[in-house]
């Protein structure tokens, strides 16, 4: 398991959060993204300390 912290940012009047520019990072978020959408989830679980 691997703790990130993203950068929260205001795009277009909505929350986002900046993605950090460690490669291996990316692609971690990326395949876990994929795997949700693949598998037509609709929620991705977050866990905020």
């Amino acid at each position: 398991m691997v703790t990130v912290i993203l950068h929260r940012e205001y795009v277009k009047g909505h929350i986002a959060f900046a993605v950090p520019a460690d490669t291996a990072i990316r692609e971690a978020i990326k395949r876990e993204l994929v795997k949700c959408r693949d598998k037509h989830n609709d929620y991705v679980l977050v866990t905020i300390a």
